[in-house]
């Protein structure tokens, strides 16, 4: 079928819990005139945006040696378009297999590996944005640190490949210094910064360039993601930003940079991310459509992209929402399925799931969620389907009162485990 005969097809993969970007990327897509057919891509049936795109497979763990050749193969079986990653330990395997995707018809909108390979390396960063006079918080390796007479205390410590903040600690004395190869695996120890912190989307496209650069003041984080920020469109914070884009290079797509500004002025880059942030939301909603301006571009249209957001001090506040699925025939197959030798990750689709309605929208005597439905999913491994590939979930239909029935009835399947 050709492209102008279908829709535009948009794979997220490690989708997790990214439910406000697919969203975006639809209204986008509406927004463009162009029907968009959106597809997930997780190790594990829970992850919550599975449950709100048009088709969803589950795949390997990002670490297994079949997890490209499975990406590769789900990309030409279902004509995908563009394939957007959302995790960091995603990008250096996407951005290798470029030419594999490309050939089977599917562009990765990730940097080009060597900019992915400074970005994951800690140290690596260090060494290119001083190279660049870019400014940057001390860094030293965890042999280099301890090897000090006098170690510039307190300093961060953190590992050399980490993200999302895990394995994040402020170190106040020598004895905590000497214990830290307990605690973090490959660690690299940073000057302590003070000040107050911002998160910048670049929007750099197809072509590397910073066409767009927004800054988010962070108010407040939970696991690693903000839940709380603030648009600020400080000249300065966005002249960083795009002068880390061009000393990058090969960048694509939104690079996610995050920066302190200290209380005597000096600005000092931290993290860069070379993906969608988790609070690019905020910065969608202050002007920066940045899933409009990919897709648009992706289709040879040359939309006009600001140089920033136009809704300055807009706030994000974030809450929680649920997804409820029928666990039933999963917790089944694990007692029917349980064989010695199985693989180590599962290769069905998640139950269909019903989102929970605001709580505005919902009828006065709205009766809650059944036990059944409550319950997780069982992280047992599954056997494959045909070929070895993931088995689609049944059809979703709704019935009078909005529930979420299957169309026949569901094989008999396993659970996942988690990323």
């Amino acid at each position: 079928m050709s492209r102008s005969h279908r829709p535009l097809r948009v794979l997220f993969s490690c989708a997790g819990r990214r439910v406000e970007l697919i969203e975006a990327f639809r209204r986008a897509a509406t927004g463009l005139g162009v029907p968009l057919e959106t597809w997930g891509s997780d190790r594990e049936s829970s992850a919550p945006a599975l449950h709100f795109v048009d088709h969803s497979r589950l795949v390997p763990p990002v670490a297994d040696p079949a997890y490209i050749d499975h990406m590769v193969r789900l990309t030409r079986d279902a004509s995908i378009d563009l394939i957007i990653p959302l995790i960091d330990s995603d990008l250096l395997p996407l951005a290798r297999a470029k030419p594999r995707f490309a050939e089977a018809g599917g562009t990765v909108v990730v940097s080009e590996a060597r900019t992915v390979e400074i970005c994951r390396d800690k140290l690596k960063a260090f060494h290119h944005l001083t190279a660049a006079r870019i400014d940057t918080p001390r860094t030293w390796t965890y042999e280099e640190a301890r090897r000090m007479a006098n170690p510039p205390l307190p300093v961060f410590v953190k590992p050399r490949a980490g993200s999302a903040g895990a394995g994040l600690h402020l170190i106040e004395t020598r004895y905590d210094l000497e214990q830290i190869p307990r605690w973090v695996d490959d660690p690299i120890v940073q000057e302590y910064v003070r000040g107050e912190e911002f998160t910048l989307d670049a929007y750099t496209g197809f072509d590397g360039r910073p066409a767009c650069v927004v800054p988010r003041r962070r108010i407040r984080v939970r696991g690693g993601e903000v839940s709380q920020a603030q648009v600020v469109l400080d000249p300065e914070v966005i002249a960083i930003g795009r002068k880390v884009v061009g000393a990058l290079q090969g960048c694509r797509g939104v690079v996610t940079i995050q920066c302190i500004r200290a209380f005597n002025g000096r600005i000092s880059v931290i993290e860069i991310n070379p993906r969608f942030g988790g609070g690019v939301p905020l910065s969608i909603a202050a002007g920066a459509d940045m899933p409009r301006w990919l897709l648009a571009e992706h289709l040879g249209r040359k939309p006009t992209i600001p140089e920033t957001a136009t809704r300055d001090s807009l706030v994000m506040s974030r809450y929680d929402q649920s997804v409820f699925y029928n666990g039933k025939a999963e917790r089944r197959a694990v007692a029917e399925e349980a064989v010695e030798g199985e693989e180590e990750w599962p290769k069905q689709r998640p139950a269909p799931a019903r989102p929970l309605a605001p709580a505005a929208s919902r009828p006065a005597a709205s009766r809650p969620a059944s036990k059944s439905a409550a319950k997780s999913a069982s992280r047992r491994p599954a056997r494959p389907g045909a070929n070895g590939r993931p088995k689609p979930a049944p059809k979703v239909t709704r019935r009078a009162g909005g529930r979420a029935t299957s169309g026949s009835k569901p094989r008999r399947r396993s659970r996942s485990s988690r990323r």
